[in-house]
């Protein structure tokens, strides 16, 4: 992915050299000149978030759905950009219904951004049961992570 954005970026500098009296600067990931230019902006960005459940369940919960809504505006406004799922649970339950369950929540999520017009081949899905807890509180461990991935 940083290869297709430095090509981006080198051709869009040669594009600005070509078109400008002057030599084009490079300030972060977005070529400028002092002509006229339209600075271009970045076609990845940077997503981390968090989508609960209740227990046992492998819906997505009312209040988490404005994150997916957020999510899905993001990725169609950043279509580059790549998503990894990431799938919990708590510690109740056996391990294997627990693989199973953290693996249904992530392709729930999948699903529901699916929905939201995210074509299904920018999303990744892993699962990881109660392999990965992250607090003493139960339910903060069950969720799915939302990541953007190079």
């Amino acid at each position: 992915m940083r290869i297709a954005k430095l090509l981006t970026l080198l051709l869009l500098v040669g594009f600005f050299a070509a078109s400008c009296t002057t030599s084009p600067t490079v300030v972060g990931e977005v070529a400028t000149a002092s002509c006229d230019a339209i600075p271009v902006a970045p076609t990845t960005i940077e997503i981390k978030e968090i989508v609960y459940f209740d227990f046992d369940k492998r819906v997505v919960r009312d209040d988490s759905r404005p994150i997916l809504d957020k999510v899905a505006a993001y990725l169609k406004k950043y279509p580059d950009t790549k998503l990894l799922l990431k799938g919990h649970t708590d510690k109740w339950g056996p391990a294997e219904y627990n693989v199973t369950l953290s693996k249904d929540r992530a392709e729930h999520v999948k699903a529901e951004l699916v929905k939201l017009g995210v074509p299904a081949d920018q999303i990744e899905t892993k699962w990881f049961g109660k392999t990965d807890l992250i607090s003493k509180i139960h339910k903060e461990n069950r969720r799915v992570v939302i990541l953007s991935v190079e």
